[in-house]
Formats: C-alpha cells, structure tokens, sequence
C-alpha cells in the first residue's frame, strides 16, 4: 500500500491541474426517542427525548489533465445535547485513477464500510440494537477523534464492473507517544463485495485487530436476494471478536450473531424488520434474541419513519420523525 501510495504522489507532480469542484450535501432529522426503563437509568430520568441531527458534508475535488483525481472532504455535525464544541471532523484525502481511489487521513476503515454490514438498521434514526456489530472496530469519524489526535489511516478502494474491494490501515497513534489511544495497535481490515445482476449481493469483510486490540478479529458474511421490486430478503453473520462495544458492558464476550432481515414497498411505504440470534455473554443480557420493525414513508424529498426494537438486555427501544436530505 506504501509503494502504490509513492507511486501516486510521483505521477501527482507531473499533473496539470484543473478547475476544482466543490459540494455540500447532507441531511437534517429530528424526531422522539424512547428508551425503557428497566431500572438502570438514573432517578428522574426521562424515557422519552426529542432527538435531532444536522449534518454536512463538504467535499471539493479537481481533475488533472492526465485524469488523477484529487479530493478533500470533511463533515460538520450536530447531534442534540452537543454545545458545539468539536463538531468539524478531521479531514481526508484522496487520489484516484479509473475505478481505483486511495484514501488518506479520517478515512472509512474498509470493515466499517462493509456493504450489508449496516442493513438492519431501521426508521430516520439508522439504528439496529440487535443487527449490527456488537464487537468493537474502527469507525470513520463523524467529529473529532478525542484525545487520538494522532490517529491515520490509510485506505483502498477498487471497483470494476459489480465487483468492490476495499482494504484500510489505521493506526489509533501514528506518533507512539499517545498512552490514551482507542487501541494499542494498528487495525487492519478488508471487504470485497460483488453483485449479480440486480437480484443477489453478497459481502464478506475482516477488520484484524478490531479497534487496536490485539487479536480482537471480527468476521463478516452477507447475502442479500432481491425477490421482486418491491420485496428483498437478507441474511448477515458476524463473528463479534473479543472486544465488546462501550453500550454492552465491558464484562462478557460478545461472541457470534445471525440476523435475518427484510423489506417490503406498499406505495410510498417500505416496510422493514429483522430477528437476529446472539451467541455471547455479558452481565446486562438476558436473551439471546432481539428483533426490530420500522416503517418509512417517503413524502418526495424527506421520510417520515418509525421503529420499535428490543435488545439483548429485553429493554425496548421505539423512534418517530422525519428526515431529509441535501
């Protein structure tokens, strides 16, 4: 990846350059959370909260006159109860040539990016508590990376026809000074994705090291059948590694879970749910199932969305609201 990197930045310097481009995009949403009380929250809590989101991205990009491709981009975020302090995310950069790219800085770790990966997630808030990955990984940074200053990645991206491929490096402390690092080494993972036709998709991905824990290895597998236009069915495997994530607890293992899902369109309205099977321990589980079921309704523009879920703790988790994109 080194020697690819060089040989990009040696063929940059003898570029011309052209008239750059540059794109804001995102989306705002907002609407009412629900967490069930199951004696955990705090005394007066509430269980109920108004939960809103604004994000953009902004990217710029110019093309040489021998055809590289050059990007920078960045996200601004605000999540409610943020103050507004440390909502930029660190930056990225990146070169490209026909269908390869290569990405340096707050990049998308190819893991995290998986496609199918995030599937289950349900409603205008994206969110799966059975679904997705409960082992820990590195996740692209929507603002800032904390006291991780010095983290880097490094990151491939290679498609041809329906084939994708994509491979990353991240490094929690490129300096080797920083004790508070997310791991305590380099995290390495891969993802290759391939498509027949517009019926079958299926995914596989690796992230070694998960999050920098050594030997925290996660595994992915991924297949998802387009039935007809307006139904699909899927099915995800992910072998969680070592590591739990921060909502699990940090006693137990996170061990393996199945999830098979579903969408259905009736109009305007998609109508989507999984049930997924976990294998793993911790001290807050207590049951090996968890399923969700959410509807979005599309107005032309902006969804209106809602879900309802329970989790591996049989604490229930219900959202409504709206969101649009930019």
């Amino acid at each position: 990846m080194k020697l690819l990197m060089v040989s990009f930045l040696a063929t940059a310097a003898f570029a011309g350059a052209a008239t750059a481009d540059v794109k804001i995009s995102g989306y705002g949403r907002t609407g009412l959370v629900y967490y069930e009380d199951d004696g955990r929250l705090p005394d007066g809590a509430n269980t109920t909260e108004i939960s809103s989101r604004l994000r953009m991205d902004i990217k710029a990009s110019t093309k040489t006159d021998n055809d590289l491709e050059f990007g920078a981009q960045f996200r601004m975020q605000w999540d409610q109860g943020d103050a507004g302090v440390e909502s930029i995310s660190p930056g990225m950069i990146s070169v490209g040539y026909g269908g390869l790219i290569v990405y340096v800085g707050n990049v998308i770790p190819a893991f995290d990016g998986a496609p199918l990966l995030k599937q289950t997630r349900l409603g205008v808030f994206e969110r799966s508590w059975g679904g997705d990955p409960i082992g820990r990984f590195f996740l692209g940074a929507d603002k800032g990376y904390g006291r991780d200053e010095n983290r880097v990645g490094v990151a491939l991206r290679y498609t041809r026809n329906n084939l994708l491929i994509r491979a990353s490096y991240v490094d929690p402390d490129q300096s080797g000074l920083n004790e508070s690092a997310s791991g305590y080494t380099e995290e390495l993972s891969f993802a290759v994705n391939y498509k027949w036709d517009d019926f079958l998709e299926v995914t596989a991905a690796t992230a070694q090291n998960g999050a920098g824990f050594e030997d925290n290895d996660l595994y992915f597998a991924g297949a998802r059948y387009t039935i007809s236009d307006v139904a699909r069915v899927g099915i995800n495997f992910v072998d969680n590694g070592r590591q739990l994530h921060s909502r699990q607890g940090t006693v137990g293992s996170p061990g393996n879970t199945v999830t098979i899902y579903g969408d259905y369109d009736i109009g305007k309205v998609t109508l989507s749910g999984y049930v997924a099977n976990n294998s793993g321990e911790w001290e807050r589980k207590q049951t090996d199932n968890s399923f969700g079921i959410g509807a979005n309704y599309d107005l032309g523009g902006a969804v209106l969305g809602a879900s309802l879920q329970r989790d591996y703790d049989e604490r229930l988790y219900a959202d409504m609201g709206v969101r649009f994109d930019f």
